[in-house]
């Protein structure tokens, strides 16, 4: 038996969204299971960049544009993939499912579903109409396997399609051994004003009323604001507290922090959050549409809301709000019964664990490639000039400072101190600064290498000074008033060790520090009158300089 690789093609591997979690999981559960893995992208942040299972590449940026557009550059990447050594392909989002005629070996592919467009503008409407035919008609009959992630979407596929698909469910496991003290849970709802005797019902999911109006925030809000629990403190700026941009190790908390979970969301191919509450013992209220009757048990570990129909005239889904205020009321007036279902609902979510999940996988990759139930797989295979180049080489890290403030250079370190690339040396050449930044440096970090220059030689001649006592395989030269993103490094060492020596070096992208959605510099020009100018500068980062 051979090494089996498995490649990942993906739109983003970043913050706050749910395919992304899935793919992380599932990925870094197949290699521990012997598998090696990998992870392509078009949009990649720091979330994930501490695995070591697995890798991430970021692909070149496609930009944003219309969806013929996006699967027109998208297929531009078909000859790079089939010249990867892979043995399967695991494809999970648009507009990589265009991919899938063109791609020489196996394609496993995973469908998240295809959200409900009532409510959306014509746009996005046209936009999602297209992803559900484009796969259904066209790409998924190419593939080798089709996993749903509930038996209610599988339900929905055309049956052409359904006779090779079957459903995995997610995990909900991935805040397991995360213990939350009362003291906490205490200090939490201090903090939002929220007393021992209150009810706290949460929600959670991004807050988009114009793209995803399915989501029902609005209708939840306007129920928020019926529910006469303690209408002076409750509906207290209108009774509702919204946290935006809450780190992930905060989520525990502020699930174990609820007392009830509401959503009036009108589409889910899963809804995550669901199960995340029932996790943490919380009982939830939603209703009774896509995957919820999968994942919660009515009148056991919450309520669902009997089913809603589409109006015919609007498009939009009518719902039984008072019914759903009922609910929320009887479940808010009595603590016994919110404390038995969040009994019941913590028993009956542990079925949904990502060991679960891996293992189907693991089961449908084997039929795909043929590989028995019991046939184990071999490590993968490391080349002996493969193991010279896993070597990490040393990158010193050469700052000229002059005058710098403390604050300002003790970022620039900082932001090295947690760079994920750890064989890194700081150097700083001081071009005879005349205040005590230096001395306090010296002061708060250790092992720092500093040059003190008698006279100020200017950045250039500094930097050839320092440049002669350094023996690393690679330099780093930045200005210290610049922060770096923790896989900045690793990035460089990655892509500079796959250049011929023709190339001398390398330069970053360089963002605004307090816009760090806008650019700063991607380059600079001389003009035929000497002038020094910026590429890029002030332009909204679209990834159009990738």
């Amino acid at each position: 038996m051979r090494p089996i690789k498995i490649t990942f093609l993906t739109d983003r591997m970043i913050k706050g969204h749910g395919v992304d979690l899935v793919v992380d999981s599932i990925a870094d559960g197949l290699s521990k299971k012997g598998y090696t893995c990998e992870v392509y992208a078009n949009v990649v942040d720091e979330t994930f960049a501490n695995r070591t299972s697995y890798k991430i590449y970021k692909l070149p940026g496609v930009g944003l544009t219309n969806f013929l557009v996006l699967e027109r550059r998208i297929r531009k990447f078909a000859s790079f993939f089939n010249s990867r050594d892979t043995d399967l392909f695991i494809i999970q989002s648009f507009p990589f499912y265009s991919l899938i005629p063109l791609l020489k070996k196996p394609v496993l592919v995973v469908d998240h579903g295809v959200i409900s467009v009532a409510g959306l503008p014509l746009k996005r409407k046209i936009y999602y109409r297209y992803l559900q035919y484009s796969q259904n008609l066209s790409y998924f009959r190419k593939a080798k396997r089709v996993i749903m992630v509930s038996n209610y979407l599988l339900n929905l596929l055309p049956n052409h399609i359904k006779k090779k698909a079957s459903f995995i469910y997610n995990g909900i496991d991935h805040y397991q051994n995360e213990t939350v003290a009362s003291g906490d849970i205490l200090r939490f709802r201090q903090s939002l004003g929220v007393s021992a005797q209150d009810v706290l019902l949460s929600y959670v999911g991004r807050l988009n009323l114009t793209n995803q109006p399915y989501k029902g925030l609005a209708e939840l809000a306007d129920i928020y604001q019926n529910v006469s629990i303690n209408d002076e403190e409750f509906l207290k700026n209108q009774g509702i507290l919204c946290a935006s941009n809450v780190e992930e190790d905060m989520m525990p908390l502020i699930y174990s922090a609820s007392d009830i979970y509401t959503t009036c969301s009108q589409w889910e191919g899963f809804d995550l959050p669901v199960g995340e509450a029932q996790y943490f013992g919380k009982p939830s209220i939603c209703y009774n549409i896509g995957a919820h009757p999968e994942i919660l048990l009515d009148g056991k570990t919450g309520f669902i809301v009997p089913e809603i129909l589409l109006d015919g005239k609007t498009g939009f889904i009518v719902s039984d709000k008072n019914e759903f205020t009922q609910k929320v009321k009887v479940l808010a007036a009595s603590k016994e019964l919110r404390e038995e279902m969040g009994s019941a609902a913590k028993e009956f979510i542990q079925k949904f664990t990502w060991q679960n999940s891996i293992d189907n996988y693991d089961g449908q990759i084997r039929k795909i490639l043929n590989i028995g139930p019991d046939e184990k797989l071999l490590p993968p295979v490391i080349k002996a000039e493969e193991t010279k180049t896993a070597i990490k080489k040393k990158v010193t890290v050469l700052i000229v400072n002059y005058n710098s403030s403390y604050p300002c250079l003790k970022e620039c370190i900082d932001s090295f101190k947690e760079q994920t690339y750890k064989n890194i040396e700081l150097l700083i050449f001081d071009n005879n600064s005349q205040n005590n930044t230096i001395d306090l440096i010296r002061k708060n970090y250790d092992g720092l290498k500093i040059i003190n220059s008698e006279q100020n030689l200017g950045l250039g001649e500094a930097i050839n000074q320092a440049l002669k006592g350094i023996t690393s395989k690679y330099v780093l030269i930045s200005n210290f008033d610049v922060t770096y993103d923790k896989i900045a490094i690793e990035e460089f060492v990655e892509h500079i060790a796959t250049l011929d020596n023709k190339y001398v070096g390398l330069a970053p992208k360089i963002k605004l520090y307090y816009q760090k959605e806008y650019i700063e510099s991607v380059g600079v020009y001389i003009d035929r009158n000497f002038y020094l100018g910026y590429n890029g500068i002030g332009q909204l980062d679209l990834d159009q300089y990738n």
